[in-house]
Parts: structure tokens; sequence; C-alpha cells
């Protein structure tokens, strides 16, 4: 800090606009549907922010540009280490949680969409700085040892929305180079992406067969292959381009030209299940034909796409603040469908900003793009020609894939977005600006100014950030069987260093409501109804919170707020099918304990609103029972819930609905659901004087139990007379 004020930087100041990002979420913390997360996405763009604006400053530093050439040796590494961690984990060699998810590769990202497009980054990355003229030998290894790990670990993680982008970039790839370096990165990509393909077919082969040993002999003999190939071709290629004198303009049209007319037939090829497609492996042939606009997920995403674009009609200009699509979306949603994610970066900018944060963030990255292709127009030597061409492609891909999946919710992500932007842009990016700053004796209190205002932000994130996590830490370390009074005071603690997460107030509630000294019963009433209106206004579109606070409230004995509060939460998510549980299993329970204490009057009005409840929430998920829906939520209600809705019919006297609602209950189950199911068949029956009946299955549960007869007498009060 100490040295960017004793020497700041004119060319620093337009990088300093990354600020304007973190700075214009402010306007949406105003109408935030989660403070807690609008906080929290504040603060992780002020640190974004501040690592980009240390990178770039380091670079500017060194004239020598030794600092340059680590930043570029320390991200080929973090490459390295990505891609041979996720291949070492395939094989069995380290373990690390969500490493494989199902059938796909998911890497230290745990989630194998947004794994395939960082692995693409250093992919490409690597291909293009392979085609630098003149390299050395130690240089050629260093980038080209992790090309079948790249390669092996894209393929494994069988992403469809990644295979469909990275023909994109990496074509943009050849349209940016030229010459030499053209022909290079066209060879080694081609024979680079080849061997992937032939070793991953071959460890999946083994990998299906239980020889794990087998599959990481092939993936290690494979690289020393590979990399003893790749200096052979750089040796012949070498020779050819000192016996030939083509002109680099034609080279560098004609090729993307050739390689354009040659990607239209092999889309046609895949397309029509041609020759191509029939000699690729069958795990890819089942992913190329999924790339289609009828797939499940493509259908799942359309959904999520056209209810992002309903929300922001509530809020257009500066969104709903930051993590609000978790918030909000049950509310929206007319399939039911889970997910907490968008699955678009851009969309969830303007969720979370709106249209006007979506023009700043846009507008920000596009003079970045801007700065880093003048870069590359007035490199005045081949090495730095080629890395901004292979930071530009490998940015490309990031920016294309967000557009389709959540890569943007990812720190590391935009740790490796602006790195690759620091080796892009120039170093001197707006002469003019630093000529008006040098004239004058006001140039250094305005450089010093922007730059003293910009550590005040970042302190300031960063104090709220301590804050927060200490929070964090104070809950995760409550254990299972930690005292209600250990854990009174440490959600206090929590709350007093972040008062924004409604999450501790309702953990907060819920201690004081399960607190059994009745001389403090009133009191703890008293704290249980100002936590839980806390935790409602700090996220007031919160189904779950609404849901939380209504078991809050029955475990205090507040049975008419807890019942409004579970309805809330139905109000605002219709499939939430865990409210639907919770408010029919309050009111069954409510009327069963009216009704075996004789209060029929009251007992026949809870029992009715419970069977109202059932009939709302058949209605809700009937339509929706059948259809195959991607990340459908469960619409069943628990066997339980179903019990109860039965003897409720026992209470309002329809006896025969009681029977015809049990048909859902069979034998397999367990013996605990059983007893009652035929417990309320043999007091329905007996009721419809059906005895005959009734006395069947009593002889079918007595032989699994004596004790059956029992079940059938503490039901039999709930007959209706």
């Amino acid at each position: 800090m100490a040295v960017v004020l004793k020497q700041p930087k004119n060319q620093l100041l337009p990088y300093l606009l990354v600020f304007i990002i973190p700075l214009s979420q402010t306007f949406s913390v105003f109408g935030s549907e989660t403070l807690s997360g609008s906080f929290d996405n504040m603060i992780k763009w002020f640190t974004y922010a501040a690592f980009f604006i240390l990178l770039v400053y380091i670079k500017q530093s060194d004239k020598s540009r030794k600092l340059e050439r680590m930043l570029l040796v320390v991200f080929q590494i973090t490459g390295i280490w990505i891609a041979f961690f996720a291949i070492f984990g395939l094989g069995g060699w380290v373990e690390y949680q969500d490493i494989f998810l199902g059938n796909r590769l998911s890497g230290t990202f745990q989630y194998p969409n947004t794994f395939a497009a960082v692995i693409s980054v250093f992919w490409l990355f690597s291909m293009i700085m392979l085609s630098k003229k003149n390299s050395s030998y130690l240089y050629s290894i260093f980038y080209g040892l992790p090309l079948l790990a790249f390669g092996v670990s894209f393929f494994f993680a069988d992403s469809r929305g990644a295979m469909l982008f990275f023909p994109v970039a990496w074509l943009l790839g050849v349209c940016l180079l030229r010459g030499k370096n053209q022909i290079n990165y066209f060879v080694y990509s081609i024979m680079s992406i080849v061997a992937s393909l032939l070793v991953f077919n071959q460890m999946k082969n083994l990998l299906s067969s239980g020889a794990g040993s087998s599959a990481m002999n092939v993936f290690i003999i494979a690289t020393v292959l590979s990399v003893g190939i790749l200096l052979i071709s750089r040796m012949i290629l070498l020779a050819i381009f000192k016996s030939t004198k083509a002109k680099s303009l034609y080279r560098q049209w004609v090729l993307p030209a050739i390689l354009i007319a040659l990607g239209i037939a092999g889309g046609l090829d895949l397309q029509n299940k041609g020759l191509l497609y029939q000699n690729l492996p069958d795990s890819i042939q089942v992913t190329i034909s999924d790339i289609n606009l009828e797939t499940s997920s493509v259908l799942g995403r359309t959904s999520f796409y056209e209810d992002a674009l309903r929300i922001s009609k509530e809020s257009p200009l500066f969104g709903f603040g930051g993590d609000s699509w978790k918030i909000l979306y049950p509310k929206y949603q007319t399939v039911p469908y889970i997910s907490n994610e968008v699955h678009s970066g851009y969309l969830e900018v303007v969720i979370s900003h709106g249209w006007v944060g979506l023009l700043i963030f846009v507008g920000f990255f596009a003079m970045l793009f801007f700065l880093a292709f003048r870069s590359r127009q007035s490199a005045q030597d081949n090495d730095k020609f080629v890395l901004v061409t292979a930071s530009l492609t490998s940015l490309s891909i990031l920016f294309m894939h967000a557009f389709i999946d959540f890569d943007f919710s990812f720190g590391s992500v935009w740790f490796i977005i602006f790195w690759l932007f620091t080796m892009a842009i120039p170093e001197n990016t707006f002469k003019s600006l630093e000529a008006k700053l040098s004239a004058g004796s006001k140039k250094i209190h305005i450089v010093r100014l922007a730059h003293i205002c910009c550590i005040l932000l970042v302190a300031g994130s960063a104090f709220f950030s301590i804050r927060f996590y200490y929070a964090d830490q104070q809950v995760s370390s409550l254990l299972q069987n930690t005292s209600l009074a250990e854990a009174k005071q440490t959600y206090e603690s929590a709350i007093s260093a972040n008062p924004y997460k409604s999450d501790y107030h309702i953990k907060l509630a819920e201690v004081y409501a399960s607190e059994t000294n009745l001389q403090n019963r009133e009191n703890n009433a008293i704290q249980v109804e100002s936590h839980l209106q806390a935790a409602e206004e700090l996220e007031p579109n919160n189904s779950n919170n609404y849901l939380m606070a209504g078991k809050v409230y029955a475990l205090l004995g507040e049975i008419d707020k807890a019942n409004e509060s579970l309805r809330k939460s139905l109000l605002i998510d219709s499939f939430n099918i865990n409210a639907y549980d919770s408010v029919i299993q309050l009111e069954a329970q409510m009327a069963i304990y009216l009704k075996q204490n004789q209060k029929n009057e009251d007992a026949q009005r809870w029992a009715i609103k419970a069977l109202e409840d059932y009939k709302q929430y058949r209605k809700t998920v009937d339509p929706f029972i059948d259809q195959s829906i991607p990340d459908k939520r469960p619409l069943e209600l628990q066997k339980s819930t179903q019990l109860l809705i039965s003897q409720c019919y026992l209470i309002v006297g329809e006896y025969k609905k009681a029977i015809e609602h049990l048909s859902m209950i069979t034998d397999e189950n367990p013996y605990d659901i059983l007893e009652i199911a035929y417990a309320v068949r043999v007091v329905a029956n007996e009721a419809l004087g059906q005895y005959p009946e009734a006395g069947r299955l009593t002889k079918i549960m007595l032989e699994k139990s004596n004790e059956f007869p029992k079940s059938v007498i503490s039901l039999r009060p709930l007959v209706s007379k």
C-alpha cells in the first residue's frame, strides 16, 4: 500500500475502473432480497478488483519483465496442477470430495461444466504458446507435457456446452495467429486432440472394467510419448519453415477459410451421424448427439432463462442484489425444478444488479478486450504477440461458456480471468491521459486520490469480510451435542458480527424456543418473535425461512402463528412440498388432538383445513407428476403425511375416502407405516358396517404383531358420531 502511494502510476488509472463494478452493486442493496448475499457479492468483487490491480501494478513496476514472465509460469503451473490432480483422482491416486460426479470428471471445481471450461482455457493457452517460433526444447516440454492431461480431462468432463464452444474458440485462435505461428498451432492442436481422444477412449474402457491402475499406466506412457512426438514434430516443422518462403498474409487467411469449410462439413457429418461421427468414441457420440435444442438439459435451461427474464422485469434497472436468484426463482417458476443457479452468468448479473449493472459489467470487460487487442496489434516481438493471442483465445471460451452456465459464480474463475487480462493488456494504456496528468502540479494529487479511494474501499471490504468470516466460523464450530446455552451464546455472537444473515436469526429463535425453563417462557417467546421478524425483514421472499419459522413457532406452541408462517411459505413457493408436509401435518395433528379430547367442532375445523390444503397440493402438482422435468423437485408427500390425511377423513366422516386414500400404502412399506394404515382401514370399515372386512384386515396384522389391536383402539375416537 505504501509503495502504491509513494510511486503512483498514471497507467494504472484506467484499470481502477474495475472498482465501478462493486460500487455499482450498492444501488441494488436498497431493494435487496438478501442483504447477506448482496454484501457477500460486493466483498467478493472488491477482492477480485484488488487482485487485478495488484497484478497490473506488479506488471507495470517491473521494467525487466521478469515478473511478467513469472506470471506466465505461475499460470501454466496452475493449469498443470488442476489437470493432473483431476486425472490422479480419476485413477484413484488421490481422494477429493465430488472429484467425479456420476460419470463425469469435475476436478477441484466439483462441477463438470465449469471444470471443462477452465480446462479448455489452459488447453488452448498451451497450444497457442507452443506456436511460438524458435522456442527452446525446455519451453516445448513445459507447454507440451500437460496437453494430454488437458485433453483427457476435457473429454472425461463430458460437457456439451464446452464441446460446443471449444471449436469456436480454437478457430478464433487460428484466425488471430499468422504465418508460422498459425501452422504450428494447427499441427500441435490436431496432434493433441487426436491423442487425447485415443487415450480417453482407452482409459474409459479400462476404468469401466475396474482396471484403474492400467488406465493410469496408459496415461503416463501416452504422456511421455506425446512429448516425444511433439519434439520431433517441432524439428520437422522448423526444417520445413527454413525451406519455404510463402507469404505470411497468404497463410494467415487461407487456413482459417479451409478450416471453416471443413468445420461446416464436419458439423453436417456429426449432425447426420456420418463417417467422422462413427469413428468417435461412443461416449463422445452420445454427448454430441445430445447437443440440440430438444434435450432435457437445454429445455431445463430455457425454463431458467424465461423465469430469470420474468424476475428482471420487476426491478430492471438495479436488480435485487447478489444471490437473489436462489431466493426469488421459486416464486416465479412455472414448472417445479430445483436450481440455486440461473445457469447464465450474464442473466445472474441482470437479476442481481439490473440492466445498468450488466451495462457496466460488459462495458468494463469490453474495454479490457479492446486494450488487449490493441496490445496484440502493437506487439514488437513474437513472444508478446503469441502471449496476448493465447490470453485472448483462452478468455473467449470463458466469456462464451458463461452464457449457458454459472462459471462467474466461481471465485477461482475470476482469478483466472484477471490473470489472463493482466498478461494481455499493454504497459502504457492511454498516452494522452498520461500526458495530461503529467502537465501541471495537480498530477500527483489526482493519481494519489484515486489510489487512496480504492485502498479505502478495499480496506472497508476487508473489515466486513473478516467479521462475516468470524461469524461463519463461530457457527461452523457448533456440534450436535452442544448445549442450548452454548448455542445461544454462539449465535448471539455471530449475529453481532453479521446481523444480515437470516439463518443466524432463525437458528437463535429455534434455540430460544427449545429452552425448557418455564420461568423464561415469556421472555423466550419475545426473543423468538423478535428474531423471526428480523429474518423476515432481511429476506421477505424466502420461502424456506417461513417454513423454518413455522416449525419454530410450532416448537414454542404458537400453533396459529406456525400455521400462518407455513402458509406464507406456500404463498411464495407453491411447489414447496416440505411446506405442504409441514402445514398438513400441523393441521391434522391438531385435529386429532382435539378430537381425542372431544372438542369435535374445533377438530372438524382443523381437519377440513388439512384436507383443503391436500386438495390444493394435488391441484398444484398433479399436472407435473408424470412429466419429465430436468432437475425436477420432489413432488410426493411423506408417508406420515398421507396417514394423517386418512385420519382427517375419519374425523370428517368420509370413511370410503379414508380407505381409498390409503391405496398408495402397500405391504412393502415398513411395519410402523402399515400398522397405522391397516388400523385406519379397520376403523373405517367398522364405521361403514363392513365388519367381515375389518376382521380380515385385523387377522392379517395380528400375524405380524399382537400389539395391533391397540392401534385400532387408539383410532376409534376419531370416528365422527
